[in-house]
């Protein structure tokens, strides 16, 4: 999983499908949270939060990444 700071040109020049394949990227700041690039181009903000409940980590997903 790469890891590099999410800011609005990062994510707009640096996130692809790696091969072809869905790629996830990770904040090196903000710890959860995660970026999910599809090879159509699609990206979607998740976040990994531990559910104390289940005694589990959930990914929760927040929605797509707003294009300008």
């Amino acid at each position: 999983m790469p890891k590099i700071k999410f800011t609005d040109t990062a994510v707009e020049r640096e996130c692809v499908a790696v091969d072809g394949k869905t790629t996830w990227y990770s904040d090196t700041d903000t710890r959860g949270l995660q970026l999910c690039v599809t090879p159509a181009g699609a990206k979607t903000w998740y976040l990994n939060r531990w559910d104390p409940t289940a005694e589990k980590t959930r990914r929760v997903k927040l929605g797509p990444f707003a294009s300008k």
